[in-house]
């Protein structure tokens, strides 16, 4: 992990002591698929396929969340440790059950996942989530 930390990044002197962080994206995706699948296990009782099509969006702490995160607002939010993790989720009907979650590490990473209802039956999805059932 420390190899991800660059105090000199191309050589460059970063000022106040910066320093830039890289990482794996997919690692990291990787990684926040698996914290969904658990939390949706946790509150619907069922398995979320691991190879469920989905979008995850890292949001830039500095930007503001796109406007679909609007969609959340008034749900509660539901984590035990809200200063470490706190996530929020809906299941937006009107885009064919699409399923959106945010999760909030330390009070300051936004990250969104979207993905489609595996429960789904219309037709399109019986052929696509078969499979798993």
């Amino acid at each position: 992990m420390f190899a991800e930390f660059d105090p000199r990044p191309g050589g460059l002197y970063l000022p106040n002591g910066r320093v830039v962080k890289r990482y794996d994206a997919a690692r990291v995706n990787r990684i926040i698929w698996k914290i969904i699948r658990g939390l949706f296990f946790h509150r619907h009782g069922d398995v979320l396929p691991n190879d469920t099509p989905r979008l995850i969006t890292v949001v830039d702490p500095n930007k503001r969340p796109p406007s679909i995160f609007g969609a959340l607002a008034d749900q509660p939010t539901l984590g035990d440790y809200p200063g470490v993790l706190d996530y929020k989720y809906a299941q937006i009907t009107e885009v064919n059950n699409l399923h959106y979650w945010a999760l909030l590490l330390w009070d300051r990473i936004i990250i969104l996942v979207a993905f489609h209802d595996p429960g789904c039956q219309c037709d399109k999805c019986l052929g696509l989530f078969a499979a798993h059932r």
